[in-house]
């Protein structure tokens, strides 16, 4: 299987995105309007023969010296292939490191040999079942949350102003990446709403006031929670509870997973394990070169 480095401007969209989309481990993340959203169009690919198998990447430079690293909100990526066909992952990674310093990512499975890596935690809850039966799943305190913020008079609405949304994300994200990356979400936002793949709804008080916000994307049985945020109304009325309720209770039985695409901070975790989600193990993968 011969492999080769494409430029974006290289890359044949349909076969990358088909690739891609028909591999056993596909993520949002690997499609190429998704990276050339969060990316600016910056990324690369190693793909192999009539694309049966691809890798995304996104290089960058420090003091000039190239490296690899994950792109914001893409929280796996790594070699996707079609049906049939076994790539040689060491392969892809011995091409990547070629005059590369180092390499920082993050991927679900095709782990190369020799390299080092520490293990992360996904949280996903199947959904292809009644509603009934996700909520009969429920931790206690879920329950209570959920009820709490129905009683608080906040009700949920539908959002599709990208910049409102953006705006709003951004105001109240205490790490303050939202900021940093607004231009890169205000696109992928815009983008996946023109696609009719993103969607977010709002927690709102009678004069229409937003209290917090989730943002989706739903990719064939997939629904991933990427973005969210609270202010101190929201956060008191445990909104983002019922926004998540509000989200499963809408694709229960119709979509397979629904992916909180993480987290290992202990108060996220405990939240997405409390509507009875399911811990999946992805990687973080770390190489560097040493002269």
């Amino acid at each position: 299987m011969g492999l080769r480095i494409l430029s974006r401007d290289e890359i044949d969209d349909d076969q990358w995105n088909l690739c891609v989309s028909l591999s056993a481990g596909t993520k949002i993340y690997a499609y190429t309007w998704f990276l050339d959203a969060v990316t600016d169009r910056k990324w690369k690919g190693v793909v192999s023969d009539s694309y049966q198998a691809v890798m995304p990447f996104f290089l960058k430079r420090k003091l000039l010296i190239p490296y690899v690293t994950q792109p914001f909100l893409c929280q796996q990526l790594g070699v996707f292939a079609l049906p049939g066909i076994m790539p040689d992952k060491n392969a892809f990674y011995e091409v990547l490191k070629d005059g590369i310093l180092k390499i920082d990512i993050m991927t679900g499975s095709n782990l190369p040999a020799h390299i080092l890596f520490t293990e992360k935690t996904n949280h996903v809850l199947n959904v292809n079942r009644s509603y009934e039966n996700i909520r009969a799943d429920y931790s206690r305190n879920t329950k209570r949350n959920i009820a709490s913020a129905l009683e608080s008079g906040l009700s949920i609405v539908p959002l599709d102003d990208a910049q409102n949304l953006v705006s709003f994300l951004s105001l109240h994200d205490p790490t303050a990446l939202v900021s940093r990356n607004m231009g890169k979400i205000k696109k992928l936002i815009s983008t996946s709403f023109k696609m009719s793949a993103g969607l977010a709804w709002g927690a709102a008080d009678h004069e229409g006031s937003l209290h917090a916000v989730a943002y989706f994307i739903v990719e064939r049985e997939t629904v991933y929670f990427l973005l969210c945020a609270s202010d101190d109304t929201g956060k008191n009325a445990k909104s983002m509870y019922h926004l998540i309720d509000h989200a499963i209770h809408t694709f229960a039985g119709h979509k397979n997973a629904f992916d909180f695409t993480g987290s290992s901070i202990p108060n996220i975790a405990r939240r997405n394990l409390g509507f009875g989600a399911s811990p999946e193990t992805y990687y973080h993968v770390k190489w560097k070169k040493f002269f």
